[in-house]
């Protein structure tokens, strides 16, 4: 009864186009439910109105709201809820969106919605920084899908292949979320010279993107340090940070959630 409930609840949240907070507050009840089908039911439901693109649950801290409590259920002591997490993850931030290119591919001026991901998951990080060890290791079961199988079957192999170009758009896209973090990370800097107040909000805002970053870097040091540029992101952020040491204590935060 419950899971036709909250299957209800969503399919009239599909045809209204987004969720309101009474909706959201229903399946925030029902997240951590007994039952494993309405934990996964939850889970898929909270994905659905937030891919829906029309509004999700009615505001950032909503949408952020719902993305934490998927988050939670990422040690759930079932692991179909388990691998529903991680794919809602992947889901929201890594798939493939219609339109887009990633940055390997060309130049970031058709990133706008790898731009409106990256700062969604800034907001998230942001509004709850406990999310943040988790989120990690949910990237990093995303980014490792389908890397450590041997199986010698024909069709598990071909599987297991498939899987593996999975993961690896899964790096790509991965990596170009940090492209864009590193990004907003500059351009709040740029735009933080009106003053001290907006020197200390820009500092602010340059903190939760750093932090953001941060936890990418914990998934996979190599998403904002490639291999073959380990240094990038520490050389490019270096002089804003000193330049704006001396002015506020945010910018010395800032120092500090940087990537190492």
């Amino acid at each position: 009864v419950r899971e036709a409930a909250v299957d209800l609840v969503g399919r009239h949240a599909g045809a209204r186009g987004k969720a309101d907070g009474q909706t959201l507050d229903l399946l925030l009840q029902r997240v951590a439910d007994k039952s494993l089908s309405v934990r996964k039911r939850v889970i898929l439901t909270m994905r659905d109105v937030l891919l829906a693109g029309k509004g999700g649950f009615g505001s950032v801290r909503a949408d952020c709201t719902a993305i934490q409590r998927v988050l939670l259920r990422a040690n759930d002591e079932e692991q179909t809820v388990r691998v529903a997490v991680v794919q809602t993850i992947t889901s929201l931030w890594l798939a493939r969106p219609d339109g887009a290119i990633l940055a390997e591919d060309a130049d970031l001026t058709r990133m706008h919605v790898f731009r409106a991901r990256a700062d969604q998951l800034v907001a998230c990080v942001q509004q709850e920084r406990r999310v943040g060890g988790i989120l990690a290791d949910v990237l990093r079961r995303a980014l490792e899908l389908g890397t450590n199988s041997t199986d010698d079957d024909a069709a598990a192999a071909a599987t297991t292949e498939k899987k593996r170009h999975a993961a690896a758009f899964n790096h790509r896209a991965a990596r170009t979320l940090a492209a864009c973090i590193l990004e907003r990370i500059l351009e709040s800097d740029e735009g933080g010279d009106e003053g001290a107040a907006g020197a200390t909000g820009a500092a602010a805002s340059a903190i939760s993107y750093a932090a953001a970053l941060r936890v990418l870097a914990a998934a996979s040091p190599e998403l904002v340090s490639p291999p073959e540029d380990r240094l990038r992101v520490v050389a490019t952020l270096r002089p804003h940070l000193r330049a704006r040491e001396a002015a506020t204590p945010q910018a010395r935060a800032l120092d500090n959630e940087r990537v190492e």
